[in-house]
């Protein structure tokens, strides 16, 4: 899979439990994919998220 397609991916997933079904696991159904690469997505974001705070709080 390139990259590209890959970023597509991760931003329906994303999406898609934002403002669709909300669960994991209706998100890999909906999607055709395991409910693991759904919970390591969320895990990058919530990462990423939290990665950005400390770094305002630092700048504070």
């Amino acid at each position: 899979m390139d990259r590209r397609r890959k970023v597509e991916l991760f931003e329906e997933i994303r999406r898609e439990h934002a403002h669709g079904t909300g669960s994991i696991r209706a998100v890999a159904k909906k999607l055709g994919l395991h409910p693991r690469l759904i919970m390591w997505v969320f895990w990058l974001v919530t990462r990423r998220v939290n990665n950005l705070g400390m770094l305002l709080r630092q700048a504070l």
